[in-house]
């Protein structure tokens, strides 16, 4: 049995801050080893974490009066990450694709280490669980739950992995990209079935959101590689 203390104050908004730095780090490391330029990078990097917070900023304006209960969103801060990086792409296309993979890349581990956070302050729960490894929480008294928040950090963890290799090993940056944002989308959709949320419920609001997002990627991959006339751009 795991056994979580009651914090004063959320551990969360920073668990998601540090996973917002380490996926900007590895995107960084990865646009330089693809010889991206030191203004390309770094302009990027700017679009992209102004992208994080002006979601996270909108998604806490109903909480406007109550300052003390601002917080980051892993979800929003990986959406952000994408908005920013397809902006970047298309600021810079001569490495856009360089670019886009970089950052796709770093977004699971982003999510993976802001879901620490959400596993030690209790958002986000399994479903009522009293096998190994539950999981009680002192704020919420008796009651035990299956360590879904645990899952998504090991399943997005090794989501990150792959996309790292992926992105290092092929020259087709743009499949890469599309690809990542596919295993993504499909772990997030499939964890979705483990949170108490989902108890009774043969669909959630959150899978349904994720159905419509694969959608949204694979038809933006076929506008693009038409756009590309015979195929996707492959760098030498």
């Amino acid at each position: 049995m795991i056994r979580i203390p009651e914090y004063t104050r959320s551990p969360y908004p920073l668990f998601v801050l540090i996973g917002v730095l380490a996926g900007l780090g590895i995107s960084i490391f990865l646009m330089r080893r693809k010889g991206v330029e030191r203004f390309s990078f770094l302009l990027s990097s700017f679009l992209v974490f102004a992208s994080i917070f002006i979601l996270n900023i909108s998604w806490n304006l109903p909480k406007m009066i109550r300052v003390q209960s601002w917080g980051f969103d892993g979800t929003l801060s990986a959406v952000g990450l994408v908005v920013g990086a397809f902006t970047s792409a298309l600021i810079f296309r001569e490495k856009g694709p360089e670019i886009m993979a970089s950052f796709v890349t770093g977004a699971p581990l982003m999510y993976s280490i802001s879901k620490i956070g959400c596993f030690l302050s209790g958002c986000c729960r399994g479903f009522s669980y009293g096998g190994p490894l539950r999981v009680t929480y002192d704020k919420w008294g008796q009651g035990s739950f299956f360590p879904t928040q645990l899952m998504d950090v090991v399943c997005f963890f090794v989501v990150f992995v792959v996309a790292f290799i992926l992105t290092i090993k092929l020259k087709d940056q743009i499949k890469v990209s599309f690809a990542v944002m596919l295993i993504s989308i499909l772990s997030r959709f499939g964890v979705d079935f483990f949170r108490l949320s989902h108890t009774y419920k043969v669909v959630s609001k959150t899978q349904l959101l994720m159905i419509s997002a694969f959608i949204i990627v694979i038809i933006s991959f076929i506008v693009i590689t038409r756009i590309n006339g015979k195929g996707v751009r492959v760098n030498e």
